[in-house]
């Protein structure tokens, strides 16, 4: 990863309070044709395509090599992936159980 590309992740992931599950789409630079792609599948956040199965991409008519590459890479940026459904379900649970200990504390 380049210096500008470093700058460029610290920068969304302080706009976003360090959660990189929430950085928007539309944030991430991405080409017009990936992000066409990930609008038509209703993916709007990195944590929405971290649960999304790759495959579920590629079959996309019009979504190439070029675009899967493109969104790989920027994921791997933020050192994600696709296909993490186990991690999101994990840590979904997690923040669930936060909000019920908070307000169980009130």
């Amino acid at each position: 990863m380049s210096i500008d590309n470093n700058v460029f992740v610290l920068e969304l992931l302080n706009k976003y309070e360090g959660n990189p599950f929430a950085i928007s789409i539309f944030d991430l630079g991405l080409s017009t044709r990936a992000h066409n792609v990930l609008l038509e599948k209703n993916i709007l956040y990195i944590g929405n395509l971290c649960c999304t199965d790759p495959r579920e991409l590629r079959n996309v008519q019009g979504f190439g090599r070029k675009s899967f590459d493109e969104i790989q890479e920027v994921l791997s940026w933020f050192g994600l992936r696709m296909g993490m459904k186990d991690l999101m379900n994990i840590r979904e649970e997690e923040l669930n159980k936060r909000n019920i200990e908070t307000y169980s504390i009130n």
